[in-house]
């Protein structure tokens, strides 16, 4: 029996990820025997659903990316790379997600776009900055990591203050301070 496709399997699963997120929102130290308790598994099945506690947070950060994106092909309209609508939106997703946040900012040096930068740069990223009569790589390259690291940035020091400035003035900043 395939293990990934039985519904006892897939609700354990989820469980854990849950709990991952759980723990997190409560600052509570997280390592794979707090996860075990509060899930009421013992460690073989943890370890029949994830290597380490590495590839955990993986799943739960593809997870949480992948309901941003989401969001954007969700909406009425198309969102406008760079808007203040777009910022809005990733501002609204990081405050319901700033614990996660958190902690992911603390763990990483670079933004999220690992995932789908590929994709996202061939389908927006080019064609934004080809739009501006900007056509070297080497350019283009600097110039979005510089608007990257500012965008990160931006956000860690906000999700540190807990996000406390309204969604709203967080995008105002984001719109207005970042081109590329």
């Amino acid at each position: 029996m395939n293990h990934k496709k039985n519904k006892h399997y897939q609700q354990t699963h989820q469980r854990i990820k849950d709990t991952l997120l759980k723990l997190i929102h409560e600052k509570k130290k997280v390592n794979i025997a707090q996860i075990c308790r509060d899930v009421g598994i013992n460690r073989t099945t943890f370890y029949q659903h994830y290597e380490d506690i590495v590839e955990l947070f993986e799943d739960v950060q593809s997870s949480i990316f992948k309901q941003l994106i989401e969001t954007y092909e969700n909406q009425p309209v198309r969102i406008e790379f760079m808007s203040f609508r777009s910022y809005e939106i990733f501002a609204e997703h990081v405050k319901e997600n700033r614990h996660f946040y958190k902690l992911y900012f603390e763990m990483n040096t670079n933004f999220p776009l690992k995932d789908g930068l590929k994709e996202m740069w061939d389908t927006i990223i080019l064609p934004y900055f080809h739009e501006r009569g900007i056509y070297d790589e080497e350019v283009m390259s600097l110039r979005f990591v510089c608007y990257q690291a500012g965008f990160t940035i931006t956000l860690k020091k906000w999700v540190d203050q807990d996000c406390q400035l309204e969604i709203r003035k967080v995008a105002r900043i984001l719109s207005e301070c970042l081109k590329m």
